[in-house]
């Protein structure tokens, strides 16, 4: 292509606007986002040529302005830390974006600097390629689904309903560390028929793992370390593939997956119906994290799992009991991401997204005392909140004559302990992530003294064929951060 002919200087621009999205795409392509990726880079490049037009054809030079259209672009989606580091980063970003778009239409005839651009150009896309190639090196998967377990026939086929709410504690955890009494919560779950665990504990403090370990109806792993297969097989798990909906699928069941909002959970192929989470995803809020518009309302972090928390409480409210009362047998799944941070839901569910609240953690390094006490404050409104809506779905399903069971897959951190390698953390730190809430009903079903969570479909299966399914016994594992597992002792003072 010509250095002056349409396609090259558009390839410019295609450029500067791809390297960021294909930057943020290439960093987790275990959740991977290619189409969202693809048309946030299609939106910006159509933008950029639209920019362009305008300034040729109010007679600027076409080169220059192609060097200066994907200079701006370029500054504008890569420079957001300046955000954060800086007082008015984000004016100084766009200053600093005009200035450098200027030297560049200034200097559109300097041989050396069109040679600059056009090798600029390539190395902005082969980086992304490269850490995509590093990062796709997946490895051996070391861990399967147990799919040898095998039940009889179910004497009864009553719909069922997991819900998954991701972070809610025991009303322990919360009294301790979070200074609030959710007994009211209980005495109305009580009131609706279900039975509540208070004693009920994680087997791991990272969601993919917890939930996964529970819908496989036996642990999944022991002390060793997970290779970047293992665990976009998690998140497969998580999505629909599991022992759990196999076994139900072959007694006849329709399964239904409630899309969260984070990537990691999307509907797999085992799914009969799938309800999509709502679009933009949180490819488009990573990919504005690089950008100028970090921090910008309606882009702060987290908040594709605020808007998905809310998508998901919405259909359980008005589309369950429909579902409930049709003439299948059901087996619905939902994974609110909710109470976890960000903390965007105030206690009557309603947007409310601040910087404060933003984030995906509740205590982190750097956070004040106080800054922390904001986010506990956060946390429990959102707790608040689920409370509001989750014993009138209970009473939905109950009456329904429903299997219903609704945990939290780990507690808070108000510790920070997720920045710190599991060996590091303290009997606090576990005592507070490994304590969940649990809750659930059935017809002839018991759902007292689990042990822990990978009971819980266990006792659901159980309850179903008639089959006698041992409760196994309570494992815990922590995790380093390049994700080597090593089982500790939840015994004693640990868990009080």
């Amino acid at each position: 292509m010509k250095s002056d002919g349409f396609l090259w200087q558009a390839f410019l621009i295609f450029a500067a606007c791809a390297y960021t999205p294909l930057r943020v795409w290439a960093g987790t392509p275990e959740s991977s986002a290619l189409l969202t990726s693809a048309l946030v880079i299609v939106a910006l490049t159509a933008l950029g040529l639209g920019i362009r037009a305008i300034f040729v054809a109010k007679g600027a030079d076409r080169l220059g302005t192609t060097y200066a259209v994907a200079i701006f672009f370029l500054a504008f989606l890569s420079t957001g830390l300046l955000v954060e580091w800086t007082t008015g980063g984000r004016w100084i970003g766009l200053g600093i974006g005009v200035l450098l778009s200027g030297i560049a239409y200034r200097l559109r005839d300097m041989g050396l600097f069109r040679l600059l651009m056009a090798w600029g150009a390539f190395f902005l896309l082969l980086l992304p390629i490269l850490s995509y190639l590093n990062t796709s090196n997946s490895g051996e998967i070391t861990i399967s689904a147990n799919n040898a377990l095998i039940t009889s026939g179910f004497e009864s086929h009553p719909d069922v309903v997991v819900i998954v709410l991701d972070g809610y504690p025991s009303d322990s955890v919360l009294r301790e560390f979070h200074d609030f009494d959710n007994s009211a919560f209980y005495s109305d779950l009580g009131g609706v028929g279900m039975t509540i665990d208070q004693d009920v504990r994680s087997n791991f403090p990272a969601t993919m793992l917890s939930v996964a370990n529970t819908l496989n109806l036996d642990y999944l792993v022991g002390e060793q370390h997970l290779s970047p297969s293992d665990i976009e097989f998690l998140y497969e798990m998580l999505g629909g593939n599991n022992p759990m909906a196999r076994i139900l699928r072959e007694n006849g069941y329709s399964q239904t997956v409630v899309e969260s909002g984070w990537l990691n959970s999307r509907c797999q192929s085992m799914v009969d119906e799938c309800v999509a989470m709502p679009w933009p995803d949180e490819t488009v809020f990573g990919i504005s994290m690089h950008t100028l518009l970090r921090g910008a309302p309606g882009f702060e972090v987290g908040y594709s799992f605020s808007r998905g928390a809310r998508h998901s409480l919405g259909w359980l409210e008005n589309d369950l009991e429909p579902l409930l009362r049709n003439d299948v047998s059901d087996y619905v799944y939902v994974h609110v991401l909710a109470p976890h941070p960000p903390f965007f839901l105030t206690s009557s569910c309603e947007m409310n997204p601040t910087k404060a609240l933003s984030g995906f953690t509740t205590g982190a390094p750097g956070l004040t005392r106080e800054q922390v006490s904001i986010r506990s404050e956060g946390y429990v409104d959102q707790i608040r909140c689920l409370n509001g809506v989750l014993p009138s779905v209970a009473e939905a399903a109950i009456e329904n004559d429903a299997i219903i069971v609704m945990f939290g897959d780990h507690g808070s951190d108000t510790g920070g302990q997720l920045f710190l390698e599991g060996s590091e953390w303290t009997d606090a730190d576990i005592r507070e992530r490994f304590g969940p809430f649990f809750a659930g009903y059935g017809p002839g079903c018991d759902f007292d003294h689990l042990g822990s969570l990978v009971n819980v479909s266990r006792r659901i299966v159980a309850c179903l064929s008639g089959d006698h399914l041992p409760d196994l016994a309570t494992r815990a594992f922590v995790h380093t951060k390049d994700w080597d597992l090593t089982e500790i002792e939840m015994e004693g003072s640990i868990l009080g």
